[in-house]
């Protein structure tokens, strides 16, 4: 049924969005309602949703304090989190469909490529070494989270955590040379380890071996997929952009960690809008950033997740949970970075589409989650 689903991305102007998903007045007034009682319940001082059908929006809004329309909160900036992991992926499969050459092999990037090809100075006896593009792109690597890591947790010599201060790649780079595959091989594990592995892999594919600094990942990102997703934006934790814009400000439930410098690299160190992120449901599902072929490798469900109640009996794709609802198919990832909160979801029926997006600045709350199934839920069911 999936696989049916996403090829029909290739036709998707054949087929009439209002099909399978609607919008319209009452729908829009339910959907505010439902984001002014998630924001009151948990006290978010402000947030952002956008709804799109069909490749077009139909609803972008921010919300201030009070839960009131905010002139322009649709275009205000939030921390967007591992959310951050869909660009990710999606730079690594633009890669292999660019044909992208690996410098050890000078052989275009495949999902079977090997850690060693992309990174020579590994040791070749090592496991590391063996691991593909595919298992690191589907959290099967089996590499601990450098997150969960209690040498970034536990204070120093300084009498503060590593985690809580910036810190440059090679240092990360060091640390996660000393770490051993864990678990059952090829089984899921959630591990941020992952993709700063990938932004590394992009970093080497566009720049060789001479320096690990993100900005190069960066502009291929902007390059590749945000200039032709229109997202004019979006961008990275700690730069900036060609044009004004507005953040938000952080709000901090708990302490800030893993939010300076490279420690979210890859894995969580993006900012946009909720008008932006419209855009890139739009651009990914019309084909405008990526092949069909891509994005059904993208959502096609790799491994069974586990440990999660939030994502319980939905599978890992590429930088998507993908789970089966009642009467559709959803691609899901939220993002949870130090003041901030983010959830994005695409539904899938009868080979029409609909997505929703909410941004917030308070971390945290899995809830968020279940408010943009909710939006999309709405989506699904018959006008009212």
């Amino acid at each position: 049924m999936l696989r049916i689903l996403i090829a029909a991305l290739g036709v998707f102007a054949n087929f009439s969005a209002a099909d399978a998903f609607s919008w319209n007045a009452d729908k829009e007034k339910l959907a505010l309602e439902l984001v002014r009682e998630f924001q009151a319940a948990h006290h978010v001082p402000s947030i952002a949703v956008s709804v799109t059908l069909g490749g077009r929006t139909v609803l972008a809004k921010g919300l201030d304090a009070a839960g009131m329309p905010a002139p322009g909160g649709e275009n205000v900036r939030y921390h967007i989190g591992s959310v951050t992991k869909q660009f990710t992926a999606a730079a690594i499969l633009a890669m292999i469909e660019d044909k992208v050459i690996v410098p050890s092999t000078q052989k275009p990037l495949t999902l079977d490529t090997t850690g060693l090809e992309l990174f020579p100075s590994l040791d070749p006896k090592g496991e590391s070494s063996r691991l593909t593009v595919r298992r690191v792109l589907t959290m099967t690597s089996n590499l601990p989270s450098y997150t969960d890591d209690d040498f970034a947790l536990d204070a120093d010599q300084t009498g503060v955590p590593p985690a809580a201060r910036s810190i440059d790649a090679e240092a990360i780079i060091a640390r996660l040379r000393t770490y051993k595959l864990t678990g059952r091989p090829q089984t899921f594990s959630y591990s941020n380890t992952n993709y700063f592995i990938l932004s590394l892999i992009i970093q080497v594919l566009q720049n060789g071996y001479e320096k690990t600094s993100a900005p190069v990942a960066h502009k291929y990102i902007a390059d590749r997929l945000l200039a032709r997703a229109g997202m004019r934006d979006t961008g990275f934790v700690g730069e900036p952009l060609p044009r004004p814009s507005i953040d938000a400000a952080p709000h901090y439930i708990y302490s800030p960690r893993f939010n300076q410098g490279a420690w979210p690299m890859g894995a969580g160190n993006m900012i946009s809008t909720a008008a932006d992120m419209a855009r890139w449901n739009a651009a990914l599902t019309t084909g405008k950033v990526l092949g069909t072929d891509s994005v059904h490798t993208m959502f096609a469900p790799a491994v069974a997740v586990t440990n999660s109640l939030v994502y319980q009996g939905c599978s890992y794709g590429m930088g998507w949970y993908v789970c089966h609802r009642p009467g559709f198919d959803l691609f899901e990832h939220d993002g949870v970075i130090a003041g901030y909160m983010a959830s994005n979801a695409i539904g899938w029926k009868n080979g029409s589409w609909i997505s929703a997006t909410v941004l917030a600045d308070l971390d945290a709350t899995i809830d968020i989650v279940e408010l943009v199934r909710s939006l999309i839920q709405l989506g699904a069911e018959e006008d009212r």
